[in-house]
């Protein structure tokens, strides 16, 4: 056993307990795999099927590092490390839960011989991923390629759709296939009725869904992951269903239409239009007003030949970065769904960090209305789409847009130290900073960040001004202070280091 294969091991056995430092030398040890021996990453594998694999989240995160290590070589040689046996074997070992099973996958798909194909059909029919963002991992390569070996995958892959977690992929992966032109027939054409079908079945599930999510929202919390798998594969039996160009597919795409979610009814009622349904037409050109579906609307009508009959107020530069704030607040890792009102607050056209030429930036006071609360905040479009979860209400534009290209710049002359970090040489810096802070005016003042701001010292400190809790920056010029804010979201360090930051920035480029 080659000592890179000894050190993953003995790493991977102690790393539960391994310090911090130490534990950061193990992860970026598991990089030089890249360049490991085929027999070394044979060696590897075959130790680890030896023994149980651990559940906690280290030993886990070496099994993933390792993995994507193999992706990576064989990405950049075209060189598989290891063979369809061991991956095969090593896949069904890691167990259901184990995300790092889709990168397995993948080495599956980037051997792209018949019998790595079929492997990765057969591991998605009887034991797929049960976390549908990593089974996309999984996919990755086939939506990359443009020459898929469609005979491999398909009508076979069908089977699949028992599983929630892959049958949108699955679903996907076949028109996908068929916008780029690598089949002249859809996949799922034999497959049709059974396909239409379960685009039936499935919106009858969210139908379901939709009326208890009324009436007990801790049911529709328990089944959130199964509403989204649900969700996703409706969006692709709309899509399927029009690109086999069925019209016996119209009832079922009307009773999906019947459904609330509006990305449901904005693919619904596009697959109606592409069949020549007046009313699915009609539907979608009345969806522009929904920022959240917009610009999939505005895409839909240019491919149809209808954006002319979409009102213009909807194809203004203000209405697209109204939609793309909706868009954005509404992914599952930000708010999760769209915000009840959108209002302008200001738009102007200025130079940006990064930038050569300048951008118009807007920034929209968004609304969420839940029941007898409400949640407010201000979003901004342009250079950047972003939201904090501090509340900018009470910041002027000029700040807010300041606290974005603050947050959003990095730089190799811009640089933060905590003080708790410091040495003494360091620590000289503060407290010649803190000496310019007028003792009469603030207390309390606790020093939290030393930064440099391309060669210009900087103190962030806590500190009481009367009766108000805020911040201190210092630097060379000034000392000034940064209230925390009366909301419930008041400013943090952090937001007040990019305030300072994205003001010089925006002053200097402007």
């Amino acid at each position: 056993m080659s000592q890179r294969v000894e050190k993953y091991l003995t790493d991977f056995v102690s790393c539960e307990q391994a310090a911090a430092h130490d534990w950061h030398i193990a992860i970026q040890n598991i990089a030089s795999f890249q360049e490991a021996s085929e027999d070394e990453c044979r060696q590897v594998i075959d130790a680890l099927l030896a023994r149980e694999i651990p559940s906690h989240a280290r030993a886990q995160a070496m099994i993933e590092l390792l993995l994507q290590s193999f992706v990576q070589r064989a990405l950049a040689s075209q060189v598989i490390v290891v063979d369809d046996e061991r991956i095969t074997r090593f896949y069904r070992h890691l167990g259901a839960f184990s995300r790092s099973r889709a990168f397995l996958l993948r080495l599956l798909t980037l051997v792209h011989s018949p019998p790595s194909l079929a492997l990765f059909c057969d591991l998605l029919i009887d034991d797929p991923p049960v976390d549908s963002v990593a089974a996309s991992l999984g996919f990755v390569t086939l939506f990359q390629s443009k020459n898929v070996s469609v005979d491999c995958l398909f009508p076979r892959l069908f089977a699949a759709l028992q599983h929630l977690t892959v049958a949108g992929l699955v679903i996907d992966l076949a028109n996908y296939l068929v916008r780029t032109q690598q089949v002249i027939v859809h996949p799922g054409q034999q497959n049709k009725e059974m396909l239409i079908n379960l685009l039936g079945q499935v919106s009858q599930r969210l139908d379901h869904f939709e009326e208890t999510a009324e009436v007990a929202s801790e049911e529709a919390k328990k089944n959130q992951k199964k509403i989204s798998e649900s969700v996703s594969l409706t969006v692709s039996l709309c899509d399927a269903v029009a690109l086999m160009g069925d019209k016996n597919a119209i009832p079922k795409l009307n009773q999906a239409l019947e459904l609330k979610h509006r990305r449901i009814r904005t693919e619904a009622a596009a697959a109606l239009a592409r069949l020549g349904d007046d009313h699915g037409k009609e539907i979608l050109i009345a969806m522009a007003q929904e920022p959240v579906a917009r610009l999939r609307v505005l895409a839909y009508a240019a491919e149809l030949g209808i954006a002319n009959e979409i009102d213009q107020k909807y194809q203004t530069e203000e209405a697209m970065a109204e939609a793309e704030l909706s868009v954005w607040l509404a992914e599952p890792t930000q708010m999760g769904l769209a915000p009840t009102k959108l209002e302008l607050l200001d738009t102007c056209s200025q130079y940006w960090p990064s930038y050569e030429e300048p951008r118009t930036c807007w920034l929209f006071l968004f609304t969420y209305e839940f029941g007898n609360a409400d949640y407010a905040n201000v979003g901004v479009v342009g250079p950047v789409t972003h939201a904090f979860d501090v509340d900018l209400r009470d910041l002027p534009p000029a700040d807010i847009y300041a606290m974005f290209a603050g947050w959003q710049t990095e730089h190799d002359e811009i640089l933060e130290f905590p003080v708790e970090q410091l040495n003494q040489q360091q620590q000289i810096h503060v407290d010649r900073l803190l000496h310019k802070v007028p003792a009469e005016e603030y207390a309390v003042v606790e020093p939290i960040i030393l930064g440099a701001f391309f060669g210009d010292l900087t103190l962030l400190a806590s500190c009481q001004r009367g009766d108000s809790q805020g911040f201190l920056m210092v630097d060379a010029e000034q000392v000034t202070f940064f209230p925390k804010g009366a909301s419930s979201r008041p400013l943090r360090a952090e937001h007040v280091s990019w305030l300072y930051k994205g003001r010089r920035l925006l002053q200097a480029f402007n």
